[in-house]
């Protein structure tokens, strides 16, 4: 890595709580990375020049779920080649770069389990993604006895805590943004742009600024932490996405987007929705919005959808893994008949949804935003909530959020569609789905 003006100074910075946001493949974790391997040597050289044995040091790697520790593994498996030397600890990676430098991998996924020990230094990786409890409640305390320090990196994700506990602490006069009364003497922030990356060519950049909306693309390639407010997705307009009849023929796949209504006021769905990979785009071609129906009337109507179209998968909502075991065992049977009965023999996989819900409205949004999403004018429930679909007020207040969040009100649809639309564009990325 040669590292542009920006992040040097972020490299060299020698605060206790320094912190960098930055947009999207601008190597921020790479920089890090880089940062936290020269902060662990320094604190284990000073602590074993002090006359400390065994147990010299202890740190961490901190990511919003263990999956997401992948990259910062990698880094810094490069930076410590000769010195590795991995173990498990239950699920998690613990390595040991020099005898008795400890450093562990964790999950910020439940922030009650970030206790129990002193650690000397920690890196909080991809931060805006976890919740303020995390730091709040668990890491910052990890911190206390020894007077250790902390290195976070993230695209920004809104003004959550991340803004006011960890970025507008470490903003100087001259800053963007900075705020005299929010400043801290021991917290340093840095800010570039995917652009600053010497990497990434302009054209990349610039393809991105075409393709999505320009409250997205300020957050994901500017590192703009601007909260979303409005609606979701103001491209989606019912004159231009939903001007024409769609045939499950005009797309290569057809696949089916599954939302429970399991809570009073909620519209269980189904749509049929076609997907198209290679030219990136999709369609709701059919609706099934319903309040009350039972178990059987939803499976009844599944059967009968995979019997009607050519469905390669079945995208269900993954908030209620016993429903979804139980369709699996009913489908199974019926779906299994039902291919038999018309020649084909294969089963249609019925899958969890890849739910991480910013990246799928963020899609939708590119696909509003560039044409390639379109709607059939009978799917008028679908229609409707696309239009009203708006941002919860007052999101960046929330501290325990991990980004904004759409109200959740009138949006059975929407998760439907996301469902369908993210995991069906998505599967070909992540294999075995």
């Amino acid at each position: 890595m040669i590292p542009h003006e920006t992040q040097f100074a972020f490299l060299r910075d020698a605060h206790r709580f320094v912190g960098c946001a930055a947009g999207a493949q601008s190597g921020k974790t790479l920089a890090a990375a880089h940062k936290f391997a020269k902060r662990v040597i320094e604190t284990y050289r000073a602590q074993v020049n002090a006359g400390k044995r065994g147990n010299v040091a202890n740190f961490w790697v901190v990511t919003p779920t263990y999956e997401l520790a992948t990259v910062a593994q990698r880094y810094l498996r490069e930076r410590w080649t000769n010195g590795w030397r991995e173990k498990r600890a239950g699920i998690y990676l613990e390595c040991e770069p020099y005898p008795g430098c400890i450093v562990k991998f964790r999950s910020a996924e439940h922030p009650d389990k970030l206790v129990s020990e002193a650690v000397d230094g920690l890196w909080l990786n991809e931060t805006a993604r976890m919740k303020a409890d995390a730091w709040r409640g668990g890491l910052r305390m990890r911190l206390n006895a020894t007077g250790g320090w902390m290195i976070w990196d993230t695209t920004p994700m809104g003004q959550n805590w991340i803004y006011s506990d960890l970025y507008l602490p470490g903003l100087r006069a001259g800053d963007r943004e900075h705020d005299a009364a929010s400043e801290d003497a021991a917290y340093r922030s840095y800010v570039w742009r995917t652009i600053d990356n010497p990497g990434v060519s302009a054209s990349e950049v610039e393809q991105a600024r075409a393709r999505l909306p320009a409250s997205f693309f300020a957050r994901e390639y500017e590192a703009d932490f601007s909260a979303f407010h409005g609606q979701v997705w103001p491209d989606f307009k019912k004159e231009i996405h939903s001007a024409t009849k769609l045939r499950a023929s005009d797309y290569p796949d057809v696949v089916l987007g599954v939302d429970w209504g399991f809570t009073p006021g909620h519209l269980g769905v189904i749509l049929v929705v076609g997907i198209d990979r290679v030219k990136r785009r999709a369609g709701v071609i059919e609706e099934y919005a319903h309040d009350g129906w039972t178990d059987d009337r939803w499976q009844d109507l599944l059967v009968s959808l995979i019997e009607k179209h050519p469905v390669a998968r079945v995208w269900c909502d993954p908030a209620r893994p016993d429903e979804l075991a139980g369709m699996r065992k009913r489908i199974s049977i019926e779906v299994d008949r039902v291919r038999k009965s018309s020649g084909h023999s294969r089963m249609v996989p019925i899958r969890e949804a890849f739910n991480e819900v910013y990246p799928g409205l963020m899609c939708i949004a590119e696909l509003t935003h560039t044409g390639g999403l379109a709607v059939d004018p009978s799917c008028t429930t679908t229609i409707r909530q696309m239009l009203s679909y708006h941002w919860a007020k007052g999101t960046q207040h929330r501290g325990g959020e991990w980004q904004d969040s759409p109200a959740k009100v009138d949006d059975d649809t929407c998760d439907a569609a996301r469902y369908g639309i993210y995991s069906g564009l998505r599967r070909t990325e992540v294999s075995g789905r």
